[in-house]
């Protein structure tokens, strides 16, 4: 878990904490709730994998997931190299597995970024699918060797 607040570079208004996640049921939940914690007005819950677990080329990554939805929410799934040896975000790469902007309405992104290719340069290489977010889905990310996959419920809507 990631406990604290402070925007994580994006601006986050919300704290996080291990109290907003359970598992029940056989899923992991993660509650957002209005309410002052730590000088922020929401709590929400971030888990990381970060030295415990690495994927690369010949790895599939599948995580069935119901998304919430709204103005204000960005739900996401994503990996960051384990360690930045080509220094800080984006110069060591970021995959968006699947981020869901609450702005944009029913729709997610399948996203990679790097030093090159980053939504600072307008260069960010990313496709997008249209779907109802708060259904249950499988985003899929397969890594080869020399291509990125991504589906959604076994269609690939990006490479």
């Amino acid at each position: 878990f990631i406990h604290g607040g402070g925007g994580f570079g994006n601006q986050e208004q919300q704290y996080y904490s291990q109290n907003n996640a359970v598992v029940q049921g056989g899923s992991l939940k993660i509650t957002a709730r209005c309410q002052d914690y730590e000088g922020h007005q929401f709590t929400s819950a971030k888990l990381t994998t970060h030295h415990l677990a690495d994927w690369g080329p010949g790895h599939r990554v599948d995580v069935r997931a119901k998304l919430p939805q709204g103005k204000g929410t960005w739900p996401a799934i994503w990996m960051l190299s384990t360690d930045s040896v080509y220094g800080q975000w984006p110069a060591s790469g970021e995959i968006d597995i699947m981020e869901a902007v609450g702005c944009t309405r029913d729709k997610i992104y399948g996203t990679i970024h790097t030093g090159r290719y980053n939504h600072m340069k307008n260069t960010e290489k990313y496709n997008t699918m249209s779907l109802a977010v708060g259904d249950w889905h499988t985003y899929s990310l397969v890594w080869e060797d020399y291509e990125l996959r991504w589906y959604v419920d076994g269609v690939e809507y990006h490479k």
